[in-house]
């Protein structure tokens, strides 16, 4: 059964220092990662699969299909 949800891995850090959202893909015990165009400022703005803290987070969970 595959698994999607939305994710930061904070290993992957951009120049700016901000963070890229990603959809996780679970199947057969193995992760992959897609980018998504949505950044954040720092990890604490990712809660629970969901975007917080940041005045547009209701537009960017929405545009992801989080709930």
């Amino acid at each position: 059964m595959t698994t999607l949800k939305a994710a930061v891995v904070p290993a992957k850090v951009l120049k700016n220092g901000k963070h890229r959202i990603r959809i996780a893909i679970g199947h057969k015990q193995e992760t992959r990662y897609i980018v998504t165009r949505f950044e954040i400022d720092n990890t604490a703005n990712f809660k629970g699969g969901q975007v917080v803290g940041v005045p547009d987070a209701a537009h960017v969970n929405a545009k992801l299909g989080s709930t």
